[in-house]
């Protein structure tokens, strides 16, 4: 017996109208954006602002928590973005291809140190993969993909071993082969 009218079925049901409400709603939202201002607008500025304002959440800082906003992770509203601009950047005709992949990488390296201070690999390797894919879409040379991979390899597993913020990535990886 409860003394109030509380119910598991109502909460779900409200919970899952009010995410299904956003994810309709945000497409149509990012559709009346003029792509060349995205790099002007909130989701970049939002992620320079989680290692300042944002909220501890077991463990890693990367959730901002506004008043007249629910908790929302930055990247998850950045990605769409990040699309369009890598896509407009590799997709300009009057520049350099080197300038091109030049100012692609830069973007993407800013983001993902941005993502690797919270710490958030696995939002970063979305990041870097979904940057070589737009990259290899856009006919960069295989043996300089290959280089840039291996580098990022290599610094990614410098990070994993001898980072001690990263010490849960090394104790998920060897419980896995475990």
């Amino acid at each position: 017996y409860t003394c109030c009218n509380f119910s598991w079925d109502d909460y779900w049901h409200q919970s899952s109208s009010s995410y299904l409400a956003q994810s309709i709603a945000n497409p149509v939202l990012y559709g009346f954006f003029d792509p060349r201002t995205y790099c002007q607008n909130g989701p970049f500025l939002s992620l320079f602002l989680v290692p300042i304002i944002g909220i501890e959440v077991k463990g890693s800082r990367r959730w901002i928590d506004l008043f007249f906003l629910p908790r929302f992770q930055p990247i998850e509203i950045a990605k769409p973005f990040l699309i369009v601009i890598f896509a407009i950047i590799l997709c300009k005709n009057e520049t350099n291809i080197l300038l091109k992949y030049l100012a692609s990488t830069i973007l993407m390296t800013l983001v993902s140190f941005l993502l690797i201070i919270q710490p958030d690999i696995g939002q970063t390797l979305l990041v870097v993969f979904l940057w070589a894919v737009l990259i290899f879409c856009s006919g960069i040379n295989l043996y300089f993909l290959l280089t840039i991979f291996s580098i990022g390899l290599i610094l990614l597993s410098y990070m994993i071993i001898y980072i001690p913020k990263f010490n849960y990535i090394k104790a998920r990886i060897f419980s896995f082969f475990d």
